[in-house]
C-alpha cells in the first residue's frame, strides 16, 4: 500500500520540475511541448484488424493518485494507456496517447494493479526516464485507462506493439516493430 506520505512526496518532485518547464518562455515551451506523430491511415487501419475486442476502464487521471490494488479487484495481467489532454476538449480532441505498457511481461505474471502502482513510486518514476519526462512536463493532464487481459502473455506482448504501431506513443520507444524501429533508425541518422 502507497502511504499518502510517499504521494506527497511523488508531488512535491514533479511539481517543482513542472513548475520549472511552465516557467519557460513561449518558444522553449514550443519546442519541448511539439512532438512528431505518425499520421498514416493505411497503416492504422491495418493494424485494427490484429486489436482483440478489449473492455476499456473509465479514465483515470494521473495526479488525483487512483489506487489501482482498490479499483482493479483482481490479479490479471493486462495492458494500460497513458495519454495527455487538455481540460476541455473540442469535439473530444485533442487527446494524445504517450504511452502503452503492459503488465505479466515474459510471463511473469505480475497483476496489472502492481504495475500501475509502480507509477506512484518516485524511485521507481526515476528509473525510467521516458516517464519521468513525460510526467514532468504533463503531471496534471496525465490519463490512465486499463483493460485485463485472459490469455496467453505472448499476445498481450504482441497487442502492446499493435497498439505502439496504432498509437505510435512518444513516450514509448522500445516495442515497436522491426519495420518501425528500421524506419525510425533511417530518418532519425541525418538529424
Amino acid at each position: 500500500m502507497i502511504t499518502q506520505a510517499t504521494l506527497d512526496l511523488l508531488d512535491a518532485d514533479i511539481r517543482n520540475d513542472v513548475a520549472r518547464y511552465n516557467s519557460y518562455p513561449f518558444k522553449d515551451r514550443h519546442k519541448l511541448y511539439s512532438h512528431s506523430i505518425r499520421i498514416d491511415p493505411f497503416w492504422s487501419n491495418s493494424k485494427t484488424a490484429e486489436i482483440k475486442p478489449l473492455i476499456w476502464s473509465e479514465y483515470y487521471k494521473y495526479s488525483e493518485h487512483p489506487n489501482f490494488e482498490k479499483i482493479i479487484k483482481t490479479n490479471d495481467i493486462g495492458i494500460y494507456i497513458m495519454y495527455v489532454r487538455p481540460e476541455h476538449l473540442l469535439l473530444e480532441m485533442p487527446q494524445h496517447v504517450m504511452y502503452v505498457g503492459i503488465s505479466g511481461e515474459h510471463g511473469s505474471a505480475r497483476p496489472l494493479k502492481e504495475r500501475l502502482m509502480d507509477y506512484f513510486l518516485i524511485s521507481k518514476i526515476k528509473l525510467r526516464n521516458n516517464i519521468h519526462m513525460m510526467l514532468q512536463l504533463y503531471y496534471d493532464h496525465v490519463y490512465i485507462r486499463y483493460a485485463l487481459f485472459k490469455g496467453k502473455y505472448q499476445d498481450l506482448e504482441k497487442l502492446e506493439s499493435t497498439l505502439h504501431e496504432f498509437y505510435y506513443p512518444k513516450f514509448g520507444k522500445r516495442d515497436f516493430e522491426p519495420d518501425t524501429k528500421a524506419a525510425q533508425s533511417a530518418w532519425n541518422a541525418g538529424l
